[in-house]
């Protein structure tokens, strides 16, 4: 539904929606350059304007460097996070539409709760004062065809 809507609109604005886990990302390395540029230059106006010994505003200077870099990182670390987010979902999408129908009905039947768990009893101590993980009702199973290996 949405691939059929996409083609629907006008070609400048289906690549503007397209790619757009890069397109975070790239926008995550523009604000980190802008962010360290914009906190050199609050380092100078206001070390410009200070009347202190020259070590005094030198350190003044670079520690507000240093102040601006730190805070420009950790945003654009989660700015540039959530890019890749977005993008590794757009794979694992597109890997699942290629899958076809065929995968899909494949895919109900080995995340359904009767594939996954059975009422066969637990193991270990039957006491109902335990606490073990073993003495739930509930274990899990995988059947000898499910092939992991492809």
């Amino acid at each position: 539904m949405q691939i059929e809507s996409a083609r629907l609109l006008p070609k400048w604005r289906h690549s503007m929606f397209t790619n757009t886990g890069k397109k975070i990302k790239g926008l995550a390395i523009i604000v980190f350059v802008i962010n360290i540029v914009f906190s050199i230059l609050l380092a100078f106006a206001i070390c410009n304007n200070i009347e202190k010994d020259f070590a005094v505003v030198l350190l003044i200077y670079f520690g507000i460097i240093a102040l601006g870099i730190l805070l420009a990182w950790i945003s654009s670390v989660f700015v540039y996070a959530f890019g890749q987010l977005v993008d590794n979902s757009d794979t694992i999408t597109s890997i699942l539409r290629s899958l076809g129908n065929e995968s899909t009905a494949e895919m109900k039947k080995i995340f359904s709760k009767e594939f996954f768990y059975d009422d066969t009893p637990p193991m270990g101590n039957s006491d109902s004062n335990s606490t073990s993980a073993l003495d739930s009702n509930v274990s899990l199973y995988v059947p000898k065809d499910l092939d992991f290996k492809s």
